[in-house]
């Protein structure tokens, strides 16, 4: 250690403790409303979107504990930091189960889920779809047919008069 970094150390110990607690929670506050901004498109009236919502809320202040008490234990050494790094993470956990619930739980709309039609995001015409492969490689995958269900692959648009009439409105 040079002299350099211990009177850097020196400096930053002088700051108060209740400062150091304010500055922490004023920048955790903006973390959790822009975290929470997010969820303005969202449909909140549908019983859905607040059970998953709640639901990851809930695993999020749970499994983060759980795994501070109980760390993950394996023959890699490597495998446990990970694991035991980001299951300790409450936002990590909470967002992770939100984006597995939405991806997977069906009866909502990509409007009531809080998603833009697809298309819309670059401003391209309603029929391009900004998520998926080069037309050849769809081709490809459409003709397979368990490939539908799995939740992160791109689907093939299909033209309905609703989306073109309310792009017209």
């Amino acid at each position: 250690m040079n002299r350099d970094d211990m009177y850097i150390g020196a400096l930053l110990s002088t700051i108060p403790d209740p400062l150091v607690g304010g500055v922490l929670a004023s920048s955790m506050a903006m973390v959790v409303g822009v975290a929470i901004s997010n969820l303005q498109t969202v449909d909140m009236s549908l019983s859905r979107n607040m059970g998953i919502f709640g639901f990851s809320m809930m695993l999020g202040m749970i499994v983060p504990r759980y795994f501070g008490k109980f760390p993950v234990q394996t023959d890699w050494d490597w495998f446990n930091q990970i694991l035991n790094v980001l299951l300790q993470m409450p936002m990590f956990v909470g967002a992770l189960c939100a984006c597995i619930l939405d991806n997977t739980i069906g009866g909502a709309t990509r409007e009531q889920r809080g998603l833009r039609a697809r298309g819309e995001i670059f401003g391209g015409g309603i029929d391009e779809c900004t998520y998926s492969y080069p037309k050849p490689v769809m081709n490809i995958l459409n003709r397979i047919p368990f490939v539908q269900y799995i939740p992160c692959m791109p689907k093939e648009k299909k033209g309905t008069n609703r989306v073109r009439e309310e792009i017209r409105l």
